[in-house]
């Protein structure tokens, strides 16, 4: 009984091993990468021709309240920008990204882009070469807020 609990034990630490070594099954999600954006304009190897900028429309929020945002990303497009800019660092918003392949990125907070300024400033790309076509949704939540925050996305 004791050699088949160990065997059996043995046998699934091998398949986990397994599992764990195999490159081969990263998933999509593993493909698409959120950094600061700061520092992606100081980096040229990730600031490749093509990357969409930011949208610039300003908005307003309150505290516990969620807006969302869509941006379309079309064929070929490496990386897009996202600067959800409030510049009030007294208030805090949080930031959720849901990408074209289905997977979400984030919460990203003020400090998240490596600076507490009133303003999250990030770049998502991908390892592979191009982001998936698609709609990127953004959801800025009112997670700190006195009064109503205007905000530019």
């Amino acid at each position: 009984m004791l050699l088949l609990l160990v065997l059996l034990v043995g046998i699934g630490i091998a398949s986990a091993s397994a599992v764990k070594a195999d490159p081969a099954k990263k998933t999509m999600a593993d493909d698409l990468v959120v950094v600061s954006g700061y520092d992606v304009q100081q980096t040229s190897s990730l600031n490749a021709f093509g990357a969409v900028s930011p949208m610039t429309v300003q908005y307003t929020i309150m505290q516990g309240q969620t807006n969302w945002h869509g941006k379309y990303i079309g064929p070929n497009c490496p990386g897009y920008y996202v600067d959800l800019n409030w510049g009030n660092s007294a208030n805090s918003l949080q930031l959720r990204i849901y990408c074209a392949d289905g997977s979400v990125k984030g919460p990203f907070y003020d400090n998240s882009d490596g600076r507490i300024d009133g303003r999250i400033c990030l770049y998502v790309y991908s390892r592979s070469g191009y982001l998936p076509v698609g709609t990127y949704y953004h959801e800025v939540y009112g997670y700190s807020v006195y009064g109503v925050e205007d905000y530019t996305f």
